[in-house]
């Protein structure tokens, strides 16, 4: 093994497939997002974080999750996407705190949008890195391997 290498952890047998779909699955119940077996997933994650017009303008900011399980390898794959439109006249504050980590990018956002009367008409903070990561956690727990993935079409089933 090399100065940098890292050693695989033994970790034991790995939680039946059907089991860690209904653990991931009962999650639905613990946040804002919608969790569901997906028709060709295993499992579609959805949230609208943000959905909100307002006399001069619209903001839609929506984030959606989908999870493969490959029972041969027991491998969890799993794709995101985070989508953002806006139109209109707004004056918006905010932050945006991005780490990216080879594939993986955590972002954590807060914004605030006034209307050109000065009233705020919109604000919302939402973290997606931090779903992920509450994903992967019960997935490696389970004795899982999770794997992100860029292209979609690695989630579905085939």
């Amino acid at each position: 093994m090399g100065l940098f290498s890292k050693s695989k952890k033994d970790k034991g047998p790995a939680q039946p497939r059907n089991e860690l779909l209904q653990q991931l699955l009962s999650l639905d119940e613990k946040g804002p997002f919608t969790i569901q077996p997906g028709i060709d997933t295993d499992i579609v994650v959805t949230n609208e974080v943000v959905n909100k017009s307002w006399a001069t303008g619209k903001k839609k900011v929506s984030y959606q999750a989908r999870i493969l399980l490959q029972d041969n390898d027991h491998t969890a794959y799993f794709w995101e996407m985070l989508q953002e439109s806006s139109s209109g006249l707004q004056f918006k504050v905010g932050f945006e705190k991005t780490r990216i980590s080879g594939k993986e990018v955590f972002s954590s956002r807060s914004e605030k949008i006034y209307g050109p009367d000065g009233e705020k008409v919109l604000d919302y903070q939402f973290d997606y890195g931090s779903l992920r990561e509450a994903f992967k956690e019960i997935i490696e727990a389970a004795g899982w391997d999770f794997k992100l993935v860029i292209l979609k079409g690695k989630t579905e089933r085939k």
